[in-house]
């Protein structure tokens, strides 16, 4: 015997917004160009890539240093935003989620 789904016109519910503080970051990196040892073609190496957060005065610095050459095995970006949300939450820099992130940086697209 088969199972019947039943869906409803009921709208999904709307996620309750943040309330904590707004917090502002800034995101750099350091990289060198290469040519690909295959194609010749050149490459931009991420060597590290810098993060500030300043929550209500209070300020968090990070630095991650890149083990591999590989574009795939760079750091996401909001992978390591919401790294650095957490860590500020363990910290007790702020008590509840962020009601906005403000980021600064340079070439964020690339």
């Amino acid at each position: 015997m088969g199972t019947t789904q039943r869906y409803t016109n009921t709208p999904a519910p709307i996620p309750t917004p943040a309330k904590g503080p707004v917090i502002h970051m800034g995101i750099d990196s350091e990289w060198v160009t290469e040519l690909d040892p295959h194609t010749g073609n050149p490459f931009n190496r991420i060597l590290s890539v810098q993060v500030v957060a300043d929550a209500q005065g209070q300020r968090l610095e990070r630095v991650i240093y890149l083990k591999s050459r590989s574009p795939r095995l760079r750091p996401k970006l909001g992978s390591t935003l919401l790294g650095m949300v957490w860590e500020l939450k363990k910290l007790q820099y702020i008590q509840e989620w962020p009601s906005q992130v403000i980021l600064f940086g340079h070439f964020l697209r690339a």
